[in-house]
């Protein structure tokens, strides 16, 4: 399960509504952008986390309860049509994509898989989408079981990305 999101992870990005199944996941300062609404169980660290920013004058985030167990999925959205992921196998780590074939249309929608050639994935890499081609394009994004940590800024130039959801084990 992902147990920490970056600084910065998905800033810059589109997102509105985050489903964070972890009560144990922290998450870094402006990991997301202002107004995200969070959705996490009572009492988890995403829940303090918007607390601790809940009576700022700019309101930065939003707290919406969901029940433990639960969990909404948007794999019916994502798929991953075109990309090929480099890893580190001595990190366990995504540290970069390419698209395949760049005359074929690029998928909008991507999972970030838990297993790259053999390789047990743990890590996103910081910046992996940040100012690469075709993030701007992505619109959601599935965070794999297994996968732990999501780096710095890892999403932070996808702009149009409005759909995250992260698993819960």
């Amino acid at each position: 399960n992902v147990i920490s999101i970056g600084v910065s992870a998905f800033g810059g990005t589109g997102i509105t509504d985050v489903y964070i199944y972890n009560p144990n996941c922290e998450v870094a300062t402006n990991a997301f952008p202002k107004g995200t609404v969070i959705h996490a169980p009572k009492g988890s660290k995403a829940e303090t986390f918007v607390k601790k920013y809940e009576e700022d004058v700019n309101c930065l985030y939003k707290f919406v309860e969901i029940e433990k167990g639960t969990f909404k999925s948007i794999d019916k959205y994502a798929d991953n049509k075109n990309y090929v992921f480099t890893v580190d196998s001595s990190k366990a780590s995504i540290t970069g994509y390419s698209i395949a074939d760049a005359g074929k249309p690029y998928s909008e929608k991507v999972v970030i898989p838990a297993n790259v050639n053999g390789v047990e994935i743990k890590t996103i890499g910081n910046g992996l989408f940040r100012a690469k081609p075709y993030s701007a394009s992505l619109f959601a994004g599935v965070i794999s079981e297994g996968i732990e940590n999501i780096g710095d800024g890892a999403f932070s130039t996808c702009l149009n990305l409005n759909k995250v959801s992260f698993p819960s084990s």
